[in-house]
């Protein structure tokens, strides 16, 4: 080797908004029995409507993760599909919820990922923290929904 420094090869990205979108649907359709029409707009800023979100880190090659983020009448719309009940559901119904929906849909996309990486078991995150999540993250690709009179959102984000 010459003087030159060494870097670290960049981790090519094979995930697109499209298959963010199609992991959300997919979900929609086979567990939740909602349709997640995908949102037509500009692309505002949408984070002062998201109170909830589950995060799944990815470490290893790529460093960054999967997050679903939502508000509470979103939440809700997901926990009752996913549960098949109606009526009002508890916080750590709410949470639980995006937990299993972001480590399913990231763990169905993990594979799409170049190099080695690893996915680390989903958190749930509630009020600012939900907001704050990614202002120091790169968007890689993102997937926005209309839910029950809400947004949610599906993105995969680089440290």
């Amino acid at each position: 080797m010459t003087g030159a420094a060494w870097q670290a090869p960049i981790v090519s990205m094979a995930i697109e908004d499209s298959h963010l979108e199609h992991a959300m649907r997919t979900l929609g359709t086979s567990l939740l029995d909602l349709e997640l029409t995908p949102r037509i707009g500009d692309a505002m800023d949408l984070s002062g409507g998201f109170a909830w979100a589950g995060v799944a880190q990815v470490s290893g090659d790529f460093k960054g993760g999967f997050a679903i983020r939502c508000g509470t009448q979103v939440a809700e719309a997901l926990a009752q599909g996913l549960l098949q009940e109606t009526g009002k559901l508890s916080d750590d119904v709410l949470q639980g919820t995006l937990i299993e929906l972001t480590f399913l849909a990231a763990g169905a996309l993990l594979p799409l990922m170049d190099g080695q990486v690893s996915l680390a078991p989903a958190r749930a995150m509630q009020g600012a923290a939900v907001t704050s999540l990614g202002s120091t993250s790169k968007v890689e690709a993102r997937s926005t929904h209309d839910v029950a009179g809400g947004t949610l959102e599906f993105s995969l984000f680089r440290s």
